[in-house]
Order: structure tokens, then sequence, then C-alpha cells
């Protein structure tokens, strides 16, 4: 997903989320971010806000390492083995 390689990579954002999702997931991880320091929040209906967000964070250097700092520690480093755990966990129905 793109905010897992936002994680992983560390960089500063502004998340705009679609409110046509299903189940509105894009805002409530945008607002997850958000709240964790990791992104700048812009509804899409504040987009005249989305030129202001980005030119801040560009002259920013030191807010945008704040961001970049918050976005790595969301990472999840050992990914593919939490995930085939999972699975299987849910294939055998027990937990090792």
């Amino acid at each position: 997903s793109t905010l897992g390689e936002l994680a992983w990579w560390g960089k500063a954002t502004v998340l705009v989320p679609s409110p046509y999702v299903a189940e509105d997931h894009q805002r409530k991880n945008a607002r997850y971010w958000a709240e964790q320091g990791a992104a700048v929040l812009v509804e899409e209906r504040e987009v005249l806000r989305l030129e202001a967000e980005v030119l801040a964070l560009l002259r920013d250097p030191t807010q945008r390492a704040r961001y970049e700092q918050a976005a790595a520690r969301l990472a999840c480093l050992n990914a593919a083995e939490v995930l085939a755990e999972h699975l299987y966990n849910l294939a055998y129905g027990f937990s090792r």
C-alpha cells in the first residue's frame, strides 16, 4: 500500500483521502497518521489548503524531519513474517 511504502521509506506526506471509498478507510488511515505526527491531513473539501501545506513541508526541513521520523515509526519491518504467521494461524486454527 502507499502508506506502507511511505512508512518503510520514512517519507513526510500530505494526505488527501477520498470520501468515496468503502468504509471511509482512507480518512481513517489519514487521521491516524496525522494523530501520530506522521502526515498532514487535508480533506478533499479543503483542497485549496493543499498547496500551502506542501510548500510549508518543503520550506521547513525540521518539521519535515519530524514527519519522516514519525512515519518511519509506523513501518512494520517484518510485515511478511507477521502476515505469514497470521495466514498459518488462520489455516490451522491456532497460534504457535
